[in-house]
């Protein structure tokens, strides 16, 4: 997120045909990442195993929708313009420009320094493209403000898991639906569908079922854990990341069983810039590895070696797998959003999609209730779980009216909804089974990194001061 002065300002007007008098009012432009990173990404993606749930447009969506709540809580009000394709491409040399010039007022700040020549070299890469302005001005009529908002934002009601003993009726799952839509503003793009199901109903479970095949795969289909071996990590590598160090791979490696290419580099030691952001936060979170000479080192000082690497990466997968089966425990009501795939611009369908989430998430925190969005059922499994929806096991009216669309492909699975009442310390998980635990004990197991501030998840810049006359 990015201050436009006024130079930017005057220069963006007529490449969008905005009013001239808009450019008096403070701009925000946001710039969306091409593609959006992961822990998921950062363990499927090497082996050639791709991440396709659009998270990127999505996280525009969610941070468009909060900006215009937190304005309008403040009592302030938003011009929001998208750009278009070529809108887009016409601005990049304008953002450049603006970020030269905050590069030349920060001289005394290397961090920031660093941190704009950065985003400079992503945006002219294609990494970063513009998404949209944002211009903010007071309302014609006033409006209350609610300081309650930020409060909202801030707290950190994610769970995994929700209370087992305190149930959640449909009645206000679709409260919180009719609630998050109204806040959405009118736009051409279609609104995302969706359908909801109670923890008892067959959907969830299928679900859960869904991603643990897709994981682990079938009598009849093999699962992506199949395809995580050291041959396809090592084509993507060479691809993505060609050096001196391919002179330790063998001859012809391509063509050895796995097990013959593991112990010809068994001593390969993994660099550092070879692993995915969020993979190499999670490996070095709790101390176990550190990054030495551009390499992975455990705790001894001895290398993190490329099949050690694999083996840590399966386990993660795994993981992941354990909790799928799961799904319909964790929450007792459980949404599946869809989005229209037919729609002229993807981008603005899964941008709206991302509305829709932060306004279900802002919803169900003003009602004391913790909520959970997901969109990893939806890489792993998106099309078994289309086929479960098609099929519509539990009779659900809405599935039944959109039988000829989601069987086409049309409607298809864009992200998961699940909430319920908080979960207590001393209330009880997975009851009546061996993994019976507390909600303490959840806390525990949740590896998930430590949530930061909302909007420590993005980047503002204030407007550069006027030089000195």
């Amino acid at each position: 997120v990015l201050e436009c002065d006024r130079a930017t300002r005057q220069a963006l007007q007529p490449v969008l045909g905005l009013p001239t008098p808009l450019c008096e009012l403070p701009w925000l432009i946001t710039l969306r990442r091409d593609r959006y990173e992961s822990l998921l990404g950062d363990v499927l993606e090497p082996f050639g195993l791709h991440v396709t749930a659009r998270e990127e447009s999505i996280d525009a969506g969610i941070f468009a929708h909060t900006l215009r709540l937190a304005l309008v809580a403040q009592g302030l009000t938003l011009v929001e313009h998208v750009f278009e394709a070529d809108e887009a491409t016409r601005a990049v040399p304008f953002v450049q420009r603006l970020l030269a010039n905050l590069q030349a007022v920060t001289l005394d700040d290397a961090a920031l320094q660093q941190a704009l020549q950065g985003l400079a070299a992503a945006l002219l890469a294609g990494r970063y493209i513009p998404d949209a302005i944002f211009i903010i001005g007071h309302p014609v009529a006033a409006m209350t403000p609610w300081a309650g908002l930020p409060t909202l934002v801030a707290s950190h009601s994610t769970q995994r898991v929700a209370s087992p003993v305190r149930g959640l009726t449909g009645a206000r799952l679709e409260q919180l639906w009719e609630i998050a839509s109204a806040s959405i503003p009118d736009s051409s793009t279609p609104h995302p569908r969706w359908a909801a199901f109670t923890s008892q109903q067959r959907v969830p479970a299928r679900i859960g079922s869904a991603m643990h095949h897709a994981l682990y795969g079938t009598e009849e289909t093999p699962g992506l854990l199949s395809a995580m071996d050291l041959t396809r990590y090592l084509r993507t590598l060479t691809r993505r990341r060609p050096g001196s160090w391919e002179q330790a791979l063998p001859p012809q490696w391509a063509s050895l069983s796995d097990a013959e290419l593991r112990t010809a580099v068994q001593d390969l030691a993994v660099e550092a810039d070879w692993l995915g952001p969020h993979l190499r936060q999670r490996l070095l979170r709790d101390g176990k590895y550190r990054v030495w000479n551009g390499q992975l080192q455990d705790e001894r000082g001895r290398p993190l070696t490329l099949p050690v690497l694999v083996r840590l990466l399966k386990g993660l997968a795994n993981t992941f797998g354990h909790f799928f089966l799961k799904f319909q425990n964790t929450h007792p009501q459980n949404a599946v959003l869809l989005a229209d795939t037919h729609a002229p611009d993807p981008h603005l369908t899964w941008r709206n999609l991302g509305r829709v989430a932060a306004g279900l998430t802002w919803a169900a925190r003003a009602e004391g209730l913790s909520s959970i969005i997901k969109t990893g059922p939806i890489d792993l499994a998106r099309e078994a779980i289309g086929h479960i929806l098609a099929e519509n096991p539990d009779g659900c009216p809405k599935l039944e009216t959109w039988q000829i669309d989601l069987r086409s492909g049309r409607w298809q699975p864009a992200m998961t909804f699940q909430v319920g009442h908080p979960l207590a310390g001393s209330e009880v998980v997975d009851a009546d089974t061996p993994d019976a635990h507390t909600g303490l004990e959840e806390r525990r197991r949740d590896r998930r990194p430590p949530r930061a501030l909302f909007s420590h998840h993005y980047w503002a810049t204030p407007e550069a001061p006027a030089p000195a006359p």
